[in-house]
């Protein structure tokens, strides 16, 4: 570590970690990061380190939250500076009013980054802010993978003051290319400082720098809008009980899924009788945010597996319903925590098979073969199944406000990462990372549906063989087999 002032930053968001790590770096360059995923290991951190200068924490996580944090600072008689950085409201974090702390922001911080470094000031001395742009930026090869091409040229940092390109923008960065560098003890590359701010940019997108909030109108009002069918006004408006119910007192969670996959069957019955429209609209974002407020407390697979099983009248909607928290599941077991990427998921699964007349044809594998041969479906169902991704795509361009990713997620839920699924037959290497994830839990979601001895991710994983062995999937499975 090269000599120079310490910052801790404290969060059990990867992302949302990584995402101020770049912030600093782009205006202290010369700040060591120091980091850790909950309260207790931050403390951990201080008690053995009287050098750091300044920390950020997040408020809500796991074995110590952001006020037992500042409460165990301030009882150390330490007075280091304590920036709060939560989706939360200041008035819901108790201990900040109690103990001294420097200053407070609120999730999604991307566009009130300048607030952050009026509080970096604070803690910080001017001098020690890099007065003029850096000729080349510092990027750890890991933030990479979270982009399926170079979103800028790299270079590799050769010797003091001597820089070599080695990726033009746009071209793939692979897991082979971060074991390469990193095998050899790279783990930071560089790019042009001229092109900083815009990666910025980018990767607070990617990360998750948005809400899903910020894609609905006012929950309250859509459900008192008049031209809402009465059965989903009453479905949407049990939704929010039963989720309020949940992160509050732990109550049902089969109760949530319930209402949550009656919703969908009512939002599928507007759309098919009187089509598209805002009220569609908002109705299926509502009940995608729903999902997502409540997706973190999901913290077995049984649940949804019970629930899954038990409803086999209403397979399209309750396999869109648990689909939407095995892939947020999924998410948060490789790292990606954000909100913005738990929406995308959810969204694409709610809308990727909402075009469908037909339940029995979310039943079916990708054998196009036995599709047109076995005599189960007519030529008129082939048809509909073959085009339901394009059509539930173009669905979701009718949207106002559709995030990035959520089309193609939708788009290619039945390709495959061998060439031989549809409607393009693209390889693996042509997946989005996202697509990728989603397209593992899919599959994963019907391996389970297919067997009775419950949600075994270790087995489904053996199982594929070499199938997830390239592209944005061998990232994530190796990553997935990881885990407990």
């Amino acid at each position: 570590m090269s000599p120079g002032p310490k910052m801790l930053i404290v969060d059990d968001s990867d992302e949302m970690r990584l995402l101020i790590k770049l912030v600093v770096k782009k205006h202290y360059s010369h700040v060591n990061i120091v980091e850790a995923s909950s309260g207790s290991d931050a403390l951990a951190c201080l008690k053995n380190d009287d050098s750091i200068k300044c920390v950020i924490s997040d408020y809500e996580m796991p074995a110590g939250s952001g006020g037992e944090l500042l409460a165990g600072i301030r009882k150390m008689g330490s007075g280091v500076p304590v920036i709060l950085c939560t989706s939360r409201a200041l008035a819901e974090c108790p201990e900040f009013s109690e103990y001294e702390f420097t200053g407070y922001m609120q999730k999604p911080f991307g566009e009130k980054k300048d607030k952050l470094l009026l509080l970096l000031q604070e803690c910080f001395d001017r001098a020690e802010e890099n007065g003029t742009p850096e000729e080349f930026f510092p990027v750890s090869t890991k933030v990479l993978l979270h982009f399926a091409s170079a979103p800028s040229d790299i270079y590799i940092k050769i010797s003091p003051g001597r820089y070599v390109k080695i990726f033009n923008s746009g071209d793939a960065f692979t897991l082979e290319d971060y074991e390469k560098y990193t095998t050899k003890g790279v783990f930071e590359l560089h790019l042009l400082g001229c092109d900083s701010e815009m990666f910025l940019q980018k990767i607070m997108s990617e990360l998750g720098n948005r809400t899903a909030s910020d894609f609905i109108d006012d929950p309250n009002t859509i459900l008192s809008c008049s031209r809402l069918e009465p059965d989903l006004q009453r479905n949407l408006a049990e939704l929010a009980r039963n989720a309020g119910g949940f992160i509050k007192n732990r109550t049902s969670f089969g109760s949530l899924l319930e209402v949550s996959e009656k919703t969908h069957q009512s939002i599928r019955r507007l759309l098919a009788t009187k089509g598209f429209s805002r009220e569609v609209e908002n109705a299926v974002k509502t009940s995608v945010v729903r999902t997502v407020e409540t997706i973190n407390q999901c913290d077995s697979l049984k649940e949804l597996f019970d629930f899954f099983k038990a409803n086999p009248g209403s397979f399209l909607s309750s396999h869109s319903t648990v689909l939407a928290y095995i892939t947020g599941y999924l998410a948060s077991l490789i790292g990606w925590t954000s909100e913005f990427t738990k929406y995308k998921l959810s969204l694409a699964s709610f809308v990727h098979d909402l075009t469908l007349k037909n339940d029995k044809l979310v039943t079916l594998n990708d054998d196009f073969a036995a599709l047109t041969t076995d005599g189960r479906l007519s030529a008129q169902e082939i048809e509909a199944y073959l085009r339901h991704p394009v059509e539930a795509a173009a669905l979701l361009r009718k949207f106002e406000q559709i995030p990035p990713d959520v089309e193609m997620i939708v788009v290619q839920h039945h390709e495959s990462p061998f060439g031989d699924g549809f409607p393009d037959s693209i390889n693996a290497n042509m997946f989005h990372p996202l697509s990728a994830l989603f397209l593992i839990a899919h599959e994963y979601l019907d391996f389970c549906s297919l067997r009775s001895s419950g949600w075994d991710l270790e087995l489904f994983l053996a199982s594929s063989g070499n199938r997830y062995s390239s592209g944005p999937f061998r990232p994530i499975v190796k990553m997935l087999k990881t885990k407990p």
